[in-house]
């Protein structure tokens, strides 16, 4: 190997130097053929003057490579902040690294403060699950500082890339809160969700809840007034709720939310409509299983509603429920709705009837349709399974629905068996008794029409022919002398 200083006694030597780094050859070798972490590499620089180059002389450079640490702070954010904290939230992006700790320091122009993390689940943020957050604390009021996250892995135990921000330690008006919604809405109260604000600029002390009664299905009860409503924080967390109550049935409400801090932030709105109340079934449909009337368990008093009722009544809903163990379940848009009153995935529409209008419906005739509530199947049932039919009288203002529920007796499907009575009709019925056949033998059913003919014309039995796989033989029957 030549020493470093007999190369430059060549170059002074030789002549003036073209460029020692004009031109220069290849000389760069890695022990391990690729450039990798933490190993030992050698550079050696050949000079050129007019007479060319000599290649026992050139100049080397011993060194070890490095790479960069790809663990960061990701989406660093000073998220709150007040007179004497600076609260910081960020993300790290998931590796096959192994964290070991994590440097945070705030530095202003008059002191410096620096924290070591080494237990990660300690920083863990309850408001966004995902991210990471920590409290820096006992910091000078208005006071401008520079923040900074490093971490460290047992792959780069130096650390990684630093990531900074500046932020002074004041508080101001908080973002606005986002994902609100409503549910478990009844005639009297309702429940009110939503999210934390992104940044809260400040300490998180409570959350306004604006009421506005905006209309009542009966206008003398519009529009009474409620005061704000102050749900108190004692922690930050994802998602918060408040329940509004002694609300009025058949309304329409607008629901504002604002976070506060030191200052009141931006209200984020909607508008809930209020059913109306479970209101007596005003026409309950004729339904017919094996054209045998269904047993209801409760039965209504079907009062005559006022002209007001009226105006509430939509739709009567059919539904058939199997009550035998499936795992089945229902897609319809009701699914949701009807959780708490079907107790069942395992549940179809199967007839829709208006409330202004006599319904008959007969389960199981295979009836297909599109509704708004979603497909209408009435088909058939499985003979020895049990079922449960259910009305639902739809009670409707603006958006919001209420449902009156009358369940039937559960029952078990049976065979289909037709009767065919051989009773005289000149005879009274107290008088004589009926002779019944069950023709188990006959393929497909015979029509009611067919029977009641009989029944009125005796005279016209011959005109009727029953098809089967084995005819049975004629009814030798006076009908005009059945004694």
């Amino acid at each position: 190997m030549v020493p470093r200083c007999n190369a430059m006694k060549h170059i002074y030597e030789h002549g003036p130097i073209v460029g020692i780094f004009g031109v220069y050859e290849d000389f760069l070798q890695y022990k391990s053929g690729d450039y990798q972490h933490n190993f030992g590499e050698m550079a050696g620089l050949h000079t050129v003057n007019h007479l060319g180059s000599n290649p026992q002389f050139y100049s080397e450079h011993s060194f070890t490579t490095k790479a960069t640490s790809f663990l960061t702070a990701q989406d660093l954010v000073a998220y709150k902040a007040s007179a004497g904290m600076i609260g910081i939230r960020w993300i790290i992006l998931e590796s096959n690294s192994t964290i070991t700790g994590i440097n945070i320091k705030a530095q202003s122009h008059a002191e410096i403060k620096s924290m070591n993390i080494t237990n990660l689940t300690s920083v863990q943020c309850e408001a966004w699950p995902s991210y990471l957050c920590y409290n820096i604390t006992n910091l000078k009021h208005n006071t401008r500082y520079t923040v900074s996250v490093e971490i460290f892995s047992e792959e780069f135990p130096e650390g990684g890339s630093l990531k900074s921000i500046e932020v002074v330690t004041r508080e101001s008006i908080p973002d606005s809160v986002s994902d609100i919604k409503v549910f478990n809405i009844s005639d009297t109260s309702v429940i009110v969700s939503w999210r934390i604000p992104y940044l809260l600029n400040g300490i998180l002390r409570k959350f306004l809840i604006e009421v506005e009664h905006l209309s009542s299905f009966d206008e003398s009860l519009c529009c009474q007034t409620i005061l704000p409503i102050n749900h108190v924080v004692a922690e930050e967390k994802e998602i918060y709720s408040h329940q509004i109550d002694n609300i009025m049935n058949a309304s329409s409400y607008q629901v504002t939310v604002r976070a506060f801090t030191r200052r009141l932030g931006p209200g984020v709105s909607t508008i809930i409509d209020v059913p109306p109340p479970n209101l007596p079934l005003r026409k309950k449909p004729k339904v017919t299983v094996n054209d045998e009337e269904v047993v209801w368990e409760n039965e209504l008093t079907e009062k005559g509603p006022s002209n007001i009722r009226n105006e509430l009544l939509s739709d009567v809903l059919v539904i058939v429920r199997s009550d035998d163990q499936t795992s089945k379940t229902n897609s319809s848009p009701l699914s949701s709705e009807f959780r708490q009153h079907i107790q069942s995935k395992d549940w179809w529409l199967a007839h829709v009837c208006s409330t202004n209008e006599d319904c008959s419906v007969k389960i199981g005739n295979e009836d297909k349709s599109n509704s708004s509530y979603g497909e209408i199947n009435n088909k058939p049932l499985t003979v020895g399974d049990n079922y449960t039919i259910i009305l639902a009288q739809v009670n409707k203002y603006l958006s919001a629905k209420s449902f009156t529920i009358v369940k039937s007796v559960k029952f078990e499907m049976q065979e289909k068996s037709v009767f065919i009575t051989t009773e005289s009709p000149v005879q009274s019925t107290s008088q004589s008794s009926a002779i019944v056949d069950t023709l188990d033998t006959i393929v497909g059913d015979i029509e009611h029409k067919v029977v009641e003919e009989l029944l009125e014309h005796p005279q016209t039995k011959d005109e009727y022919v029953i098809d089967s796989t084995d005819p049975p033989e004629p009814l030798d029957y006076d009908y005009n002398n059945p004694g």
